[in-house]
Parts: structure tokens; sequence; C-alpha cells
């Protein structure tokens, strides 16, 4: 997908941060990818981080923080830790928590409790141990990796009928159950009522 990506038509939040990381992060464990697209992607990160900078640190709400994984080696972690959520989230991110937690000159015992929780959740709940990009959040992780995919040239053929019905099962589920509100409202009610 890299050597045929057009970066002017790409609508990705944050593609321009996130990716150029990631690659810089693949790099220092000798893994480089070289696509016609690369230079402009890593020039448009450049202008975007050197803006972006001063809204990670303010005090007002950003929807960056929910990305602070993007900022690795960019930035000084310790000026956003008043944007973490009681439950210790940033943003209700696993990664970006996670982020926070490992670059920060401190230790936060309230990020690593919402880790731990995420972590049990998926466990008991789940029985993978995997980590959702957003949690709590339901429809999101399957709408958006769908639409991703059958973006990317993917269709209704390339899944078995097992997977789509599962997704479909699962999507369907949670808006019944939550009466049609989905993400972090549906969860936020489910959390309190467990609690």
């Amino acid at each position: 997908m890299l050597q045929n990506w057009d970066i002017k038509g790409s609508d990705r939040v944050g593609f321009e941060v996130l990716i150029p990381n990631l690659l810089l992060s693949l790099e220092k464990h000798g893994v480089q990818f070289e696509f016609p697209a690369r230079k402009e992607l890593l020039l448009l990160s450049s202008k975007k981080i050197q803006k972006l900078k001063p809204g990670l640190a303010s005090h007002r709400p950003n929807t960056l923080i929910h990305s602070l994984e993007a900022f690795t080696g960019n930035f000084d972690f310790d000026l956003v830790k008043h944007h973490r959520s009681p439950e210790g989230s940033m943003l209700g991110s696993p990664s970006s928590t996670a982020a926070y937690l490992m670059h920060t000159s401190s230790w936060d015992s309230q990020a690593e409790q919402y880790l731990v929780g995420v972590e049990k959740y998926y466990l008991s709940e789940k029985g993978s141990g995997g980590f959702p990009s957003a949690f709590p959040t339901s429809v999101f992780e399957i709408a958006w990796v769908l639409s991703i995919l059958f973006e990317g040239n993917f269709n209704e053929r390339t899944f078995t009928t097992h997977d789509l019905r599962y997704l479909k099962s699962a999507l369907q589920a949670t808006l019944q159950n939550g009466s049609g509100l989905t993400g972090f409202v549906y969860w936020e009610k489910v959390l309190r009522w467990r609690r």
C-alpha cells in the first residue's frame, strides 16, 4: 500500500504523525520501507509536529491526547499529565496511556491501573489478552478496521461467512444492548454499573 499511497488524498486522522513515527521506530530495529511518497510524508510530519506540540501541552481538551504514541522521541511527556482522566487514561486510549506512562519522568499509578483494568477486562471477557486502540469502546474498532480493509480492495469474498456473521452480530448486539448508544457513552454506563 505504501508504494501506491497518495498522501494528498489520504483522510486518516493523524496519519502524518503516526506513520512516520512507526517508520522511524522500525528503522531503529533495522527495518526500512522506501516508497515514492516517503520524503513528502516526512516533510508533512515535521511541519505538523511543530504545529501540534503547543496544543499537546495546553490545558484545552485536545484529540491529540488519544495518540501520544505518535510523539515519542519528539515531545516531553511530563507536559501532558493534566490531560489524564480520573480513571487514569489518556483520552480512553491504552496505547496513548502506555506511551505516556513509558515516557513520563515519574511513574503514574493511576495510568498503570487503567492499563491493568483494560488487560483484566480483555483477559476475562475476551480471552485474547489483546488491547484495543480505545477503551472502553465497542463499535469503533470493528467499524474502523472494516472500513480500512474495504477501502484497500478487500471485499466480502475476502472474509469467511463466519467472520462476517460474527462481526455483524457483534455490531448489532452492541447497538441493541446499548439502546442505540455506543462507544464511550455506553461503556461509561456499563463500567459504573459493574462497580
